[in-house]
């Protein structure tokens, strides 16, 4: 429910809170995982393997921190390319377009700020650099192994 919370606040016309509700129990976990992928994380080119569902509905350590990190990087990159979209200015007589050929499109995700550092997507990150690297034998640790 906190990740569908999270994507609704940044991509509100993917997520309808009400279709997610509070699970102690695996089936319903399972159920607002599958909700999520296919409602909004299939859409936002995050899409979850049934494994990756498994292992967060099992509490597997790790396995919401990927996702985690994972949607704030998607989050950060559609709020820098909208920022750095085309400027709509002058034309090459010096004036500007007419409001009709301006569209007004709403951007697809809400104009909230993502706050700067993130220290706990930090210290997430640099627990999963050896797996993503491809480095040691792919195992996350809380502390380098000797």
């Amino acid at each position: 429910v906190l990740v569908a919370e999270t994507v609704h606040h940044f991509y509100p016309k993917l997520i309808e809170l009400h279709n997610y509700s509070a699970a102690n129990a695996f089936a319903q976990k399972m159920y607002n995982w599958t909700t999520l992928n296919k409602k909004a994380m299939m859409r936002l080119r995050i899409p979850m393997s049934q494994a990756d569902m498994e292992d967060v509905c099992n509490c597997v350590p790790m396995a919401l921190e990927k996702l985690l990190i994972t949607l704030y990087r998607k989050v950060n990159d559609d709020k820098v390319r909208m920022d750095s979209g085309p400027k709509r200015g002058p034309d090459s007589r010096g004036q500007a377009p007419p409001s009709s050929a301006v569209p007004h499109r709403k951007p697809p995700f809400s104009s909230h700020p993502v706050p700067d550092g993130y220290h706990a997507f930090a210290h997430a990150e640099s627990l999963l650099q050896p797996a993503v690297a491809g480095g040691n034998d792919g195992v996350y640790r809380d502390t380098p192994s000797s």
